[in-house]
């Protein structure tokens, strides 16, 4: 995806070109902290108009605005962006953990900003977004559940968000959004950070030592599911997500009476979103909500993220497939089988997993059958190695029988003939019509709807037990 993009019909600020500007720093007392911050100011402003604001809020360390793309942006859709600065060691006081340590109130703070950007510029208050990676993403979730009102959307990405912080000892949730809010959510596919060193004061070495890259993923997930939870109870949404899965993301959309959820799981993605995701965030988030009457409202995003009709995924060992968009039931006898890393299924569920594909011929008794899609006829018969499509021979796997079924291969069926593409990880397999790759998250929420696995849920048990594991090693040491 190219950042650079211009949407169609509309000239860009500089033709081709963007001239980055620099950014403007203001330095206040608030609540006896000195508190800065910076502010980048597109070409196209003039203080003639409103426009919209986005707070970027760096995670542990500070905040460099050559690693978003976010400038870039600004430049194109005329946005201001405000660039909050935490307190040395430049660490923000997230969910109020540090509060009694005698730390800024950083809720305030931003809540400050959010006033003074809209007096000392002239913004759009129902476009007011946040976003921020890591730690910023927590600081960005401590301030949306306090003042989600005052928001149409956020992007919080990457931050990992302990349990203990969030539940009490039952596993209920103390912490939890007062508003719903549209939200923008993110996992790098090879990002197991889970924020235990830091919160539990160990070192990295012994944590790493004591628990395993699988562990930490787990309690990753746990977390991830846990903010899902959060803003799907408080947007009202149902628990079955849209799937919209390609070979850069795999995107669960959680529609809700009040406003949307999308977890975008990130192929080969790090901790760090690339700078297309800044892309991503704007075209199919920012840019279609606003908060118009204190409530979030759906004006049409550039590029909407919809579900994917055309997808289908099995798995082993269950009476469920997923085709549609819908999850279906099957009976036993149409179970799919992974043989020599061949997916099988009877070809009685090839409509059911193919849109529009039509078969001729008795699927029980009749050892050739004739399918068609779209413009194309195929010719199959068991026991070959090869099938007839309009004429041309093409190779695939054994097409089998068992008992009264023909199974058919259906990935090489599917991407060879029909012009799919597919994807198979940890027992499940994925077709679409364009190119897609499975990711860990994707793997899972596939499972969970095929029945293959609970879903997880927020309590501290896991935690809990990673937590003794460590102080174990460390008093024996």
């Amino acid at each position: 995806m190219n950042i650079l993009k211009w949407r169609e019909g509309r000239e860009p600020a500089e033709p081709r070109g963007i001239v980055l500007r620099d950014t403007v720093r203001y330095t206040e007392t608030i609540d006896g902290w000195e508190r800065a911050w910076e502010v980048y100011i597109p070409k196209a402003y003039t203080g003639e108009k409103k426009v919209p604001a986005v707070f970027f809020v760096h995670g542990a360390g500070g905040f460099s605005t050559a690693k978003t793309a976010w400038p870039l942006i600004a430049e194109r859709e005329n946005i201001l962006l405000i660039y909050p600065e935490a307190k040395e060691p430049w660490l923000w006081n997230i969910w109020g953990v540090k509060t009694k340590d005698g730390a800024p109130d950083d809720v305030a703070f931003l809540d400050y900003l959010v006033d003074w950007v809209q007096e000392k510029y002239v913004v759009d208050e129902s476009r007011i977004y946040m976003q921020g990676n890591s730690m910023g993403d927590n600081m960005v979730s401590t301030y949306a559940y306090e003042h989600g009102d005052r928001l149409a959307a956020i992007a919080p990405t990457s931050g990992p968000t302990l349990p203990s912080v969030q539940c009490n000892e039952k596993g209920e949730f103390i912490i939890t959004p007062k508003y719903p809010l549209p939200v923008v959510r993110l996992h790098g596919d090879r990002d197991s950070k889970c924020g235990f060193p830091s919160t539990y004061g160990i070192s990295k070495y012994k944590f790493e030592k004591n628990v395993t890259i699988e562990e930490q993923w787990k309690l990753r997930a746990v977390m991830d599911q846990m903010q899902k939870d959060q803003w799907n109870r408080v947007n009202q949404a149902d628990d079955m997500p849209e799937l919209y899965f390609t070979d850069y993301y795999n995107l669960e959309i959680y529609k809700g009476e009040y406003a949307e959820l999308y977890f975008y799981s990130i192929v080969e993605g790090e901790h760090t979103p690339d700078l297309d995701f800044y892309e991503i965030i704007w075209r199919q988030c920012f840019s279609g909500w606003r908060r118009i009457g204190g409530i979030p409202v759906q004006m049409g995003a550039e590029e909407p993220p919809e579900q994917d009709l055309a997808a289908s995924a099995l798995a082993e060992g269950t009476d469920w497939i997923y085709a549609g968009g819908k999850v279906r039931r099957i009976n036993c006898e149409q179970r799919p089988e992974y043989i020599n890393h061949i997916w099988y299924v009877p070809a009685e569920l090839l409509p059911v997993l193919v849109h529009g594909l039509k078969i001729e011929g008795d699927m029980t008794k009749q050892h050739e059958l004739t399918l068609f899609y779209r413009q194309m006829k195929v010719e199959i018969a068991e026991g070959e190695c090869c099938i007839m499509a309009d004429g041309r021979v093409i190779s695939i796997p054994l097409i089998r029988r068992r008992a009264e079924k023909m199974m058919i291969p259906f990935a090489e069926l599917t991407e060879k003939v029909l012009g799919f593409w597919t994807d198979s990880r940890d027992g499940v397999l994925y077709a679409t019509d364009h190119p897609v790759k499975l990711t860990k998250d994707g793997v899972r929420i596939i499972q969970e709807l095929l029945n293959l696995r609970e879903r997880l849920r927020g309590d501290l048990s896991f935690e809990r037990e990673l937590r003794d594991r460590i102080i174990k090693d460390t008093e024996e040491v």
